[in-house]
């Protein structure tokens, strides 16, 4: 079953529209599983299927899935096309006709291998009491993909912003720094706890809304893990998580949709898990308001 929230929804009186934003007070937002992934072998040739994973068991709630995330690692080559199907049902019994998603992968390849990170913003309900599945096909060699879903244990409440007020700069914290004292380090717990709240700025000296979330790539990517981000708004001991970004652990980049919506002097902070304690400088690109 899928239910598609709005993105963007008219405004009255001729307005452009809205955007839909993430504040205090949103949800749960999960990961499936928790705050880790999956792997997942794939079946060669392409249109041949590796078996079907369990990537989350069934719990005793609703889960509406918001993004599906995915990575290849192994060495490096072009990989062709690949195929990813989701699926739910009860206990090692997936339902191939109430599949989740179907993605096509064609990328360039890297010189280590571990493309590609893709998400699906379909919002699709998993059911209390059914098990979530994913298996792989691609028209290279068999490999270990790295899978997660995330998802929200209720409806979301976005909170509308005028479209017309995003017309501001895009622009970074921290500032225009790539090294040294003043990066970002976001230091990690093993996952599935999160490591300590950082600070990205305190107080905003605006309101913005927060993109992506940008991290050093890592030579570790082809036998890594998802880094998982979280991103907070509020003082130090007191941060209302508003959103929770998986990146590939060779990727640089994941896109913050909807986007968090920070308030002028508010405190943004954010945290990360991993499988293993380690740091990833990250930068946070925003556009003010």
């Amino acid at each position: 079953m899928r239910t598609l929230f709005s993105r963007c929804v008219p405004a009255s009186g001729g307005a452009a529209g809205y955007i839909l934003t993430r504040r205090p007070g949103i949800g749960s937002e999960i990961t499936l599983p928790n705050n880790t992934d999956i792997a997942v072998t794939s079946g060669t040739p392409f249109g041949t299927f590796g078996a079907w994973t369990l990537v989350q068991a069934a719990q005793a709630f609703d889960v509406w899935i918001d993004n599906f995330y995915a990575f290849r690692q192994g060495v490096g080559k072009a990989i062709g096309d690949a195929l990813i199907e989701w699926s739910y049902g009860a206990a090692n019994t997936p339902l191939n006709a109430h599949r989740y998603n179907e993605i096509i992968l064609d990328p360039a390849g890297d010189d280590a291998g571990r493309y590609g990170m893709m998400s699906n913003t379909y919002h699709t309900l998993l059911p209390a009491g059914n098990a979530l599945y994913a298996r792989v096909s691609e028209a290279s060699a068999a490999a270990t993909w790295r899978v997660l879903a995330v998802g929200w244990t209720a409806v979301p409440a976005f909170t509308p912003l005028d479209v017309a007020s995003a017309t501001g700069a895009g622009r970074y914290y921290p500032t225009n720094v790539a090294a040294g004292a003043t990066a970002l380090n976001v230091p990690s717990a093993v996952a599935p706890a999160f490591g300590a709240w950082t600070t990205v700025v305190d107080p905003a000296p605006n309101d913005m809304l927060v993109e992506h979330v940008m991290q050093a790539a890592s030579a570790g990517g082809a036998t890594g893990s998802f880094w998982i981000y979280q991103l907070g708004i509020g003082a130090a001991g007191a941060e209302l998580d508003v959103g929770t970004f998986p990146t590939g652990n060779s990727e640089m980049l994941h896109n913050c949709v909807p986007p968090v919506w920070v308030k002028a002097g508010e405190r943004l902070a954010v945290r990360a898990a991993f499988l293993a304690v380690s740091a990833r400088r990250t930068i946070i690109k925003v556009v003010d308001l």
